[in-house]
């Protein structure tokens, strides 16, 4: 049974969105003569994994013919990323899709260079989230064929959106993808454009349960109790006091020392921290705070 038949109006969607993301994927070659792919980000920069480009410069194939050289201008071994330079105008940048919204079952495209075919596309779903590798980065796992070759370029939603980046083949029909927001915000913290948060926050704890009431009315089993503040730190400026219990960043949950680590590993940048103090929960913001 074809695709068209299982899902009217979605076979016409996918080849529509798979078009457009072509002239935004890139066939990325290393030092090391290895081929990999990547994706237009912005106007003249391009994401890739780290594992793809390896050097400080590589050779970049266009969709349209052009080869260019591109440079290194940020890479992030354990989150399996790096951005390039390049100097070739009218790139259309791929759009971004909402990773953090992804859902377990959604569609999901993936665009790449698998064993030397520029440009194929295959389809598949989200088949879990909340993956961590080693380092404590977020992946997204999808239920999809992907081949060496493919890593660096796009996962996309069925309407183009990228929602992550293909980094690694668990096994075969299953892939693991750097989230789009998790790649967005390394790049702003290469080019400058936001502020790094402090290891920790400027905080000292650790993870403790938490009694039933509060665990029932926050929805999570434990949180990591606040022991020190640390003089002029963003958590001091925040507002955290000692005896806090740090439950979460905006939605993300907050349960222990590693889940908050691998937020900061992957460059997450907060606009509210959520609290438990004196069991009542308090929201308090975060994005207007300055560095320190």
């Amino acid at each position: 049974m074809s695709l068209k038949s299982l899902l009217p109006g979605v076979a016409s969607e996918v080849a529509q969105a798979a078009a457009r993301l072509r002239q935004s994927m890139v066939l990325v070659r290393g030092r090391w003569n290895g081929a990999g792919s990547g994706v237009v980000w912005r106007e003249g920069i391009i994401l890739s994994n780290d594992h793809v480009v390896r050097g400080d410069e590589a050779r970049v194939s266009l969709w349209d013919g052009r080869q260019v050289d591109g440079q290194v201008i940020g890479r992030d071994k354990t989150l399996d990323l790096a951005a390039l330079r390049v100097n070739a105008p009218h790139l259309p940048a791929a759009p971004p899709g909402p990773s953090r919204a992804l859902k377990i079952g959604q569609l999901v495209i993936a665009v790449g260079n698998p064993l030397g075919v520029e440009g194929a596309t295959t389809l598949g779903i989200i088949s879990a989230l909340g993956r961590t590798a080693p380092g404590g980065r977020d992946l997204v796992e999808a239920d999809i064929d992907v081949y060496p070759g493919n890593s660096g370029g796009p996962l996309a939603d069925v309407q183009g959106r990228v929602v992550g980046l293909t980094s690694m083949i668990l096994s075969p029909g299953i892939a693991l993808a750097v989230p789009a927001h998790v790649a967005d915000t390394a790049l702003a913290r290469w080019l400058g454009e936001t502020r790094p948060l402090r290891e920790g926050l400027g905080i000292k704890g650790w993870a403790i349960p938490l009694p039933t009431p509060w665990a029932q009315q926050v929805g999570q089993p434990s949180g990591v109790m606040l022991g020190e503040i640390l003089p002029r730190s963003q958590a001091e400026q925040a507002g955290l006091l000692v005896g806090d219990i740090l439950i979460g960043l905006d939605d993300e949950r907050v349960v222990d020392g590693e889940a908050l680590q691998r937020f900061l590993n992957g460059g997450y940048e907060p606009s509210a921290l959520r609290v438990l103090r004196a069991g009542e929960l308090q929201v308090l913001p975060f994005s207007d705070i300055a560095s320190v």
